[in-house]
C-alpha cells in the first residue's frame, strides 16, 4: 500500500448494465487505485460457470506488469473459490466478494433453485475474507435460504461456517450518481401524468403484471402517459411489444435509451412503478426517486430500505394492491406529492459522494483485518 492509498483489482465478469455503473462508479469515487479486469455483460450462466478461469488469466497479465496488488474486489456472478485457487494471491492479499444478486432465493418458477449455481454463492462467501450485500433485505434472505440449501446436501453440509461467514458480512449500498438529478429543475407539467417503468423486461421484475394494469387503466379512462423502458429478451419483451401497441400514443418511450435520453426522461417522469418479484436493491428506482418521481412500489424486498420508514406507507403498497395503489396516485398526483415531500433529497444517501469513502474505509479496513 502506498500513501496514496491501497491498489485494488475488481473483477467484474459482468460489465454491463447496473453492475458496469457500480464498477465504473466506484474507479471514480474512491481514493484508492481500482484496477478493473472485466468480461462482456452477456451468458451469464457461463459467467458464474466459467469465468474464473479466464479473469484469473487477465489478473495474472495484469500482475505479471504492475505486481499483486493490496487487496481484490471481486463481482458476484463468479465462481469466487475457483478464482481464489486459480489465482493464488499471497496470503496478505484480502479477497472481498460483492454480492449484486445471489441464486439461492432467485425466483425460478417450477424449476426451483439451480442447485448449482446456489452452491456457486455459497462457496464463493465461504473463500471469501469479507462479503459485501447491498441492502439488509439481501443479507438476511441469503442467510435465511442457507438451511433450505444444506437440506439438499446428501452428507457432510456446512452449516457449522454459517456463523463464519455471517460475521465476516456487512451490507454495503450500490452507489448511484444522484446529485445532478436531485439537483435537477424538473419542467413544468405538459400534460397527463407520465409513468415510468425502468426495470428489466424479465420475469423476475413481473412485467406482466404492470403491463396488464396499465391496460386496464387505459379502459377505465384513467389520464396517464406511460414511459416502458428497459432491457430484457424472450417472452416478456414480446408482450411488451404488444402491449404497447394497445396502449398507443400513451407510450412516450420504450426500449432502451441512450444515457441523456434516460435522463431526461427521468426528470419529466411523475410516477415510479414496480411490480418485482425480485429486487436486491433497485438502481433504477432510486435514479427516478430522485429524479422527482412518487413511487409506486411493493411494501417488501429491498423497497422498505430504499423508501425508508418515513415514507413506507405513501411509497409502497400491499401484496395485490398495485392497480388500486396506482390508480390513487393517477387520480390525485398532487396528494401523493405531498405525502412524499422530501423522499427525493433523502436520494443523496445513495450517491457515490457520500458512499465512496464508505467503500475506502470498508477496503481499507478489510485490508488491515488480514495483516493483524
Amino acid at each position: 500500500m502506498s500513501d496514496d492509498g491501497l491498489d485494488v483489482v475488481l473483477a467484474e465478469s459482468w460489465y454491463g448494465g447496473s453492475h458496469r455503473q457500480w464498477a465504473d462508479g466506484l474507479v471514480a469515487a474512491s481514493g484508492h487505485r481500482i484496477r478493473l479486469v472485466t468480461h462482456p455483460d452477456l451468458n451469464w450462466r457461463w459467467r458464474m460457470r466459467g469465468s474464473a478461469v479466464t479473469l484469473a488469466e487477465e489478473m495474472h497479465r495484469s500482475v505479471a506488469i504492475e505486481g499483486w496488488p493490496d487487496m481484490v474486489l471481486v463481482s458476484g456472478l463468479t465462481d469466487v473459490a475457483s478464482l481464489v485457487g486459480l489465482l493464488r494471491p499471497p496470503a496478505s492479499i484480502p479477497i472481498v466478494t460483492y454480492l449484486h444478486e445471489n441464486q439461492l432465493v432467485y425466483p425460478a418458477g417450477e424449476r426451483g433453485i439451480d442447485l448449482d449455481m446456489a452452491l456457486t454463492n455459497w462457496r464463493s462467501v465461504v473463500a471469501s475474507d469479507e462479503v459485501w450485500f447491498n441492502s439488509v433485505f439481501h443479507r438476511d434472505v441469503f442467510f435465511a435460504a442457507l438451511p433450505a440449501l444444506f437440506d439438499r446436501t446428501p452428507d457432510l453440509d456446512h452449516r457449522h461456517l454459517v456463523e463464519a461467514v455471517r460475521h465476516r458480512s456487512r451490507v454495503v449500498p450500490v452507489g448511484v450518481d444522484v446529485v445532478g438529478l436531485v439537483g435537477a429543475q424538473r419542467p413544468p407539467a405538459d400534460g397527463p401524468p407520465l409513468v415510468l417503468w425502468n426495470q428489466r423486461w424479465e420475469h423476475d421484475k413481473d412485467p406482466a403484471t404492470a403491463l396488464d394494469t396499465l391496460v386496464d387503466l387505459a379502459a377505465e379512462g384513467v389520464p396517464f402517459r406511460v414511459a416502458l423502458v428497459g432491457s430484457g429478451a424472450g417472452a416478456e419483451t414480446d408482450r411488451f411489444e404488444a402491449v404497447a401497441i394497445r396502449l398507443g400514443d400513451r407510450v412516450v418511450a420504450q426500449g432502451c435509451l441512450p444515457r441523456p435520453a434516460y435522463l431526461e426522461l427521468l426528470v419529466r417522469s411523475d410516477v415510479v412503478v414496480s411490480t418485482a418479484l425480485h429486487e436486491f436493491f433497485g438502481v433504477g428506482v432510486v435514479e427516478a426517486l430522485a429524479a422527482g418521481s412518487v413511487p409506486v412500489v411493493p411494501n417488501r424486498l429491498s423497497y422498505p430500505e430504499v423508501v425508508g420508514p418515513e415514507y413506507l406507507t405513501a411509497a409502497t403498497y400491499e401484496q395485490g394492491d398495485f392497480g388500486s395503489r396506482l390508480h390513487d396516485v393517477l387520480g390525485d398526483l398532487g396528494a401523493a406529492r405531498a405525502a412524499t415531500e422530501g423522499l427525493r433529497e433523502t436520494m443523496i444517501r445513495f450517491d457515490w459522494s457520500v458512499l465512496g469513502p464508505v467503500y475506502d474505509t470498508a477496503l481499507a479496513g478489510a485490508r488491515a483485518q488480514r495483516l493483524a
